[in-house]
């Protein structure tokens, strides 16, 4: 449940709002929940006989958390459903649980697996923004304004799993109790001089923008591991960690305004974005723009045309920079220590040891280049409404993290500039307003994006035979990759062979490599097979109302998106015959019949297109109810409706690798509103 108050009014001469809320929402999974208080203060004074406005917010909120055990979704899809969830197993707390101790558990019992963990964090937030717009009663057309914010939140928790936890069974320590702690604060400032002048002789404007900027972001925390050894001795610390990290980005700005005749409309501008994650001689970046609108609806030749209510051209060029790659030192040397099963045995004893971390000093800014056209429209007294966009960018000194060779700077991979990306496209919005009356209304909105991106430079120097950068993990191997020629994290896979009556025959994959007709599992046999990202996306609403009635709809289409069904590929018919335990399969296996799992098959790429039905709202509003106030009554649905061929959870996948991820929620919610 969801609770907000809002009160505004003036004190004297001092406008003010203030509002607070109370949200307590239970999650999807047993034992997740949260709640969260927050408070809003907002005041408008206003100085020196209204020359001098003043804007202050302040914002606080304390939110709790109970995260539970994710793990558990994966455990409910795959224990065995014929078992109860309780047997008065006092290992397992009365859970049932297949084995104990030191034995091969199988699928953990999903509720207590669930239940049996205590993971849980309390975060506490304070925003505040200071704007400032003085403006002299001598120069009117010159405006400064000045801009400070903080946000600052501070965060603890803890994660305990008791002897009893299916986690902690088969580990060599009784129980484990983690504890963490984070605090962020970031600060800004930014003073800016607005100069507009109208030049009404040669029907002009001009607004002249130029400012300065100062973000600064600092993150520490602290995470501590205990563990029960054996159960006659009390928690004991088997890891601990501390961070402290920052980063400054300063910048000098401008921006030029013209306008002719409010027909012919040009605008320039510069920004010099100083980053201190970058070196010496890469830490500046210059990021240039500019734009041309025609609206040609108020020349001559159209403007006696009634259909035209509105027709603007619009062309654009700049430049863009990037430097939020998460890690704020990569340009220079340091230090991390080392994690308990890396220390280094000296003496009869395992010392910890600094080892120094991957850099490159040349590493520098990200830059997009973007080239757009567009134009506006209306039609009928804007009955009809809508845009068309088509762009084509490119990002060059891509930043990204490459494999390198061993042992040239201390680590396998190196976060540095790798290539060049490229995408374009084609952006259209349409608005239909085909019923306009006074106790009638129906508004419809489509809109369709249309995208292509493709690796165009990954080395400095081409080498044919270099695959690209792989991605995926030791267990399940590499499963994507971005590669020169195709889009970012496609798909690469070994191709499935398959039998006369179209099954998929176990391990047997095409030689792509032509080495004898033999599939020996390396990289030179896989090819790319689709990829995560779609080709089109696609958008419809709705609003309707009928005299005291009101409803709103909307929806998405996707189009071209494929997902890895690694939930699918995880099932083999060599886990049913492990001694002590069952599971329950998925029903992908009677499809597959698979006795070994086959991670690197492209059998298991499924195209994920799907439609969604978003929200759904119908509300109806009583006036003067009781001769005292007025009332609205509404229902609101979340996530209502998903159409998909594809067989997982949910086709809308991160990243395009399907692991049972936490389930999106439908949500049904009842409002009243009530207006004195």
């Amino acid at each position: 449940h969801d609770h907000n108050l809002s009160l505004s009014g003036s004190y004297k001469t001092l406008p003010y709002r203030f509002s607070a809320g109370y949200t307590d929402q239970r999650g999807i999974l047993k034992n997740t929940d949260m709640q969260r208080l927050t408070g809003a203060l907002s005041l408008d004074p206003t100085f020196l006989d209204g020359s001098l406005k003043a804007n202050l917010k302040l914002k606080g909120m304390t939110t709790n958390n109970n995260f539970g055990d994710a793990g558990a979704i994966g455990s409910a899809v795959n224990m065995d459903p014929t078992q109860p969830i309780f047997d008065g197993n006092e290992a397992s707390d009365g859970y049932y649980q297949w084995n104990n101790y030191g034995a091969n558990l199988g699928t953990p019992n999903p509720v207590e697996q669930a239940m049996a963990v205590d993971n849980r964090s309390t975060v506490n937030r304070v925003m505040g923004n200071l704007i400032l717009n003085y403006r002299n009663p001598l120069i009117p057309e010159l405006a400064a304004n000045l801009n400070i914010a903080t946000d600052y939140s501070q965060g603890e928790g803890y994660n305990n799993r008791p002897v009893t936890s299916p986690s902690v069974l088969t580990s060599p320590l009784w129980g484990r109790l983690s504890d963490y702690s984070a605090t962020n604060k970031n600060s800004l400032l930014d003073l800016y001089l607005n100069y507009n002048k109208e030049i009404a002789q040669i029907e002009s404007t001009v607004d002249v923008t130029a400012g300065y900027s100062w973000q600064h972001f600092q993150r520490e925390g602290e995470n501590y591991t205990r563990g029960v050894i054996d159960s006659e001795h009390p928690y004991q610390m088997t890891d601990s960690s501390s961070f402290i990290t920052e980063n400054f980005l300063v910048s000098f700005f401008g921006r030029a305004n013209y306008s002719y005749k409010s027909r012919y409309l040009l605008t320039a501008t510069v920004r010099f974005d100083g980053s201190s994650r970058f070196a010496e001689g890469n830490k500046w970046g210059v990021f240039p723009s500019a734009a041309f609108a025609w609206r040609i609806n108020e020349e001559a030749f159209l403007k006696d045309i009634s259909v035209i209510t509105d027709l603007k051209l619009r062309l654009g060029w700049g430049i863009t920079g990037q430097q939020d790659i998460g890690n704020d030192y990569p340009a220079q040397a340091t230090y991390i220590v080392a994690s308990p099963g890396s220390y280094y045995p000296i003496g009869g004893e395992y010392i910890p040891t600094l080892r120094p971390n991957a850099y490159d000093p040349d590493i520098k800014w990200e830059e997009t280049t973007t080239l757009n056209a567009g134009i506006d429209f209306g039609f009928y007294s804007n009955r009809i409404t809508g845009a068309v966009d088509v762009y084509y960018r490119t990002t060059d000194d891509l930043l990204n993290t490459v494999v390198i060779p061993s042992g040239s700077n201390f680590s396998n991979t190196l976060l540095t500039n790798v290539g060049s990306l490229e995408n374009k496209g084609l952006e259209l919005t349409l608005n239909l307003v085909p019923i306009s009356q006074k106790d009638i209304y129906l508004g419809v909105g489509f809109n369709f994006t249309y995208n292509v991106n493709e690796i165009t430079k990954l080395l400095i120097t081409e080498d044919p035979d270099y695959i690209g950068i792989l991605y995926g993990d030791a267990f399940t191997g590499q499963k994507q990759v971005t590669r020169v020629g195709y889009p970012a994290y496609s798909f690469f896979l070994n191709k499935q062979i398959y039998d006369i009556d179209g099954n998929p025959i176990e391990g047997l994959y095409e030689d792509l490599s032509g080495e004898g007709g033999v599939v020996n599992g390396d990289n030179d046999d896989k090819y790319i097979y689709h990829n995560p990202v779609p080709d089109y996306l696609m958008g419809l609403s709705l609003r309707f109302n009928y005299k005291n009635f009101d409803a709103l709809a909307s929806s998405r289409l996707s189009i071209g998106n494929y997902v890895y069904n690694q939930v699918a590929a995880g099932a083999s018919y060599d886990q049913m015959y492990q001694i002590g335990y069952w599971k329950n399969f998925p029903t992908y296996l009677s499809e597959t019949n698979f006795v070994k799992r086959q991670f690197t098959s492209d059998y298991f790429v499924e195209n994920a297109s799907y439609f969604k039905l978003d929200n759904l709202s119908v509300g109806y509003t009583a006036e003067k109810l009781f001769d005292l106030l007025d009332a609205r009554f509404s229902i609101t649905a979340q996530n209502l409706i998903t159409i998909t061929k594809y067989n997982g959870i949910d086709p809308e996948v991160p990243g395009g690798i399907d692991n049972n991820f936490y389930p999106r929620p439908r949500t049904i919610m009842f409002g009243i509103s009530l207006t004195y």
